[in-house]
């Protein structure tokens, strides 16, 4: 077992983006954190020498796919006996892609509802195991509301998971507080096929006109887990105005 903290945060999808950016914020703050990631290990193993060069054995990694929903309880067994009990819990990873509904199949849909709804919801149930006085925040997305055009599966399992996040509120206080953090136009898109997603000219047409930073939605997190003791079930919207139109 590594040095312990109080303190101990688990993002999932935290490698890379966004989720690299909570790590951080968090850890800056004194907390001890680990980062789960599926494919960046690369990624992750950099982000956990810089951490701990900056104080020692208070980052790990972790590898984890989401989709291997009865491997849950035993990787949060493994995040637990690193640092100890977790504090907080953020649902980063997410898988975002178009749908093409004439062709899409069950094995796709599972992938997504699996990722971005059902392994959140059971890493909830384990946070709920440790009968401790924690936060879990999950991460949406604005068209959670408003549905996205072409991407189906996606807006309907960050829908769910805006649900999920408001339902689990209530079963899990009072010693577990859930909310959400949802996103606008924070980062352009890394793939291929999401180049279409957006365009300056989207950005433009913000009441700010200006797309968010990564650190926007890290510091919203840290506002929800410790300086929010009675906010519970609510949706924070951090979109630079994009879903007032």
């Amino acid at each position: 077992m590594l040095e312990m903290s109080s303190k101990v945060l688990l993002v999932t999808g935290g490698a890379k983006r966004i989720g690299v950016e909570i790590v951080k914020k968090f850890h800056a703050e004194g907390f001890n954190v680990i980062l789960a990631f599926q494919s960046s290990r690369a990624e992750a193993t950099k982000v956990v020498r810089k951490l701990n060069k900056l104080r020692r054995d208070s980052a790990a990694a972790k590898k984890i796919d989401l989709v291997e929903l009865d491997s849950l309880d035993a990787f949060f067994h493994e995040c637990r006996e690193t640092f100890g009990p977790l504090t907080c819990l953020i649902n980063n990873a997410s898988v975002f892609a178009p749908t093409d509904l004439k062709n899409i199949c069950p094995t796709e849909l599972k992938k997504t509802f699996d990722i971005n709804l059902i392994a959140p919801i059971i890493l909830a149930k384990n946070m709920a195991s440790q009968k401790k006085k924690s936060s879990i925040i999950n991460i949406l997305d604005i068209y959670a509301e408003k549905p996205l055009a072409g991407y189906l599966a996606y807006t309907m399992s960050k829908a769910g998971l805006k649900t999920a996040t408001r339902a689990l509120a209530k079963e899990l206080g009072p010693d577990i507080r859930v909310n959400g953090v949802a996103p606008g136009i924070i980062l352009w898109p890394e793939d291929e096929e999401n180049k279409d997603f957006l365009s300056r000219d989207t950005v433009q047409q913000l009441p700010l006109k200006k797309k968010g930073k990564p650190i926007d939605i890290a510091n919203t997190c840290y506002f929800l887990a410790e300086a929010a003791p009675f906010i519970t079930g609510e949706i924070i919207t951090v979109d630079g105005g994009q879903s007032l139109s």
